[in-house]
């Protein structure tokens, strides 16, 4: 299985953000943020299926699908642009919750002000943050 198999499978069964896409091949391109190593995984397969639509050689039919499924169970927003520059037609974007995080990310400004207030009687050059993931999250995350 490929690494774009194993997106599709996972796409199959539940929505992930990027960041959580992304921390699902956490071993593969270090160096780089999960935010990074999802969005470049949906953006490959983007652009992969968009030269498969564009060969004379290739079903594309197929590509179409693809781009289809990125563009609604990924609710990725450059699949569904692809789409429209091509003049097909895809399902407008639906807020979908993170079947790992539960949208945990899209709170992360909140985050920051509370330890900013926390830490401002404090004099300080810099911090490290450390987590812990709720045992939750990573029994859903194994069943990948």
């Amino acid at each position: 299985m490929t690494i774009y198999d194993k997106v599709f499978e996972i796409y199959q069964e539940h929505y992930l953000c990027i960041h959580c896409l992304g921390r699902m091949f956490s071993l593969l391109g270090t160096n780089t943020t999960n935010y990074e190593r999802g969005r470049s995984l949906l953006m490959a397969l983007t652009m992969d299926n968009h030269n498969n639509y564009l060969s004379l050689t290739v079903d594309n039919e197929s590509a179409i699908l693809k781009l289809k499924f990125l563009s609604e169970k990924a609710d990725f927003s450059p699949a569904r642009k692809t789409l429209k520059n091509e003049g097909i037609s895809a399902l407008p974007s639906i807020k979908k919750k993170c079947y790992l995080c539960e949208d945990i990310f899209s709170d992360l400004s909140k985050y920051a002000r509370k330890a900013k207030e926390k830490f401002q009687a404090i004099d300080y050059d810099n911090f490290v943050v450390g987590t812990s993931i709720d045992s939750e999250i990573i029994n859903r995350e194994e069943g990948h």
